[in-house]
């Protein structure tokens, strides 16, 4: 009695990893083309106190899905933005940083 609920067990196991397997794979080939196509603009406000977390969180983002159009719009002005370029780049984070009036421009010009 023992060994077949091992047996049962096994099995529920193997079809379940058999499944999420396929659904992986499924996934990756469906949504592949989306992600060569897509942009992503982020509008940041207080970008200075939250830099660490935001770039932790942006690397996996990058990581997770290989996303290559990133525009990070710093709304606030008195941010030190030599500060925030060089935390990217040594993070290894590779994105666009505009000002706010940079931003401005680089949106409308996304909608024309």
């Amino acid at each position: 009695m023992l060994i077949f609920i091992f047996q049962v067990f096994g099995w529920i196991l193997f079809i379940y990893g058999f499944l999420s397997l396929s659904q992986d794979i499924l996934n990756e080939i469906t949504y592949k083309k989306i992600n060569h196509n897509m942009k992503i603009i982020i509008l940041a406000n207080d970008l200075e106190n939250n830099l660490e977390n935001f770039i932790i969180e942006l690397s996996n983002l990058k990581r997770k899905n290989e996303y290559k159009n990133i525009v990070l719009i710093d709304l606030k002005q008195d941010d030190n933005m030599s500060n925030v370029i060089k935390k990217f780049e040594s993070e290894e984070v590779n994105l666009k940083i505009l000002n706010k009036a940079e931003g401005k421009e680089y949106v409308s010009n996304c909608f024309n």
